[in-house]
């Protein structure tokens, strides 16, 4: 059975695949991707924990997921550049600049899916 999460990663994968010609997949591809992508985020999101512990703090900071992307061999721009030739989203702003909205929207996420994760897995603990 497909955990709740990776349910919730099959649109976005069904998009990315979309945007590169694919139109038909199999449930068993299917879900190999979204097991894949579950896997990097919960290493990305560990990664942005393991540098928000070593500067003292409890919460992420955009600066935490940067430096995790950094370590996995991404970067923003590189994000940036996917978004913009891969899903047709246009860039309204130079890149040195940064929407302080869309920062903040990215660190509530990682915190939520953070918590939503730690939260299942108290519940699967039995705690």
């Amino acid at each position: 059975m497909e955990e709740p999460l990776h349910a919730h990663l099959r649109q976005p994968i069904l998009k990315i695949l979309h945007s590169h010609g694919i139109t038909r997949a199999s449930s068993v591809s299917l879900q190999v991707l979204s097991t894949l992508l579950d896997k990097y985020m919960k290493n990305v999101l560990v990664s942005c924990q393991e540098y928000a512990n070593h500067a003292g703090r409890n919460g992420l900071r955009v600066q935490d997921l940067v430096s995790s992307l950094e370590e996995m061999g991404s970067t923003l721009d590189d994000l940036g550049d996917y978004l913009e030739i891969d899903c047709g989203v246009r860039k309204e702003k130079e890149r040195a600049g940064t929407n302080k909205d869309e920062l903040l929207g990215l660190q509530r996420y990682a915190h939520v899916v953070g918590s939503r994760k730690e939260a299942e897995l108290n519940e699967f603990k039995g705690l």
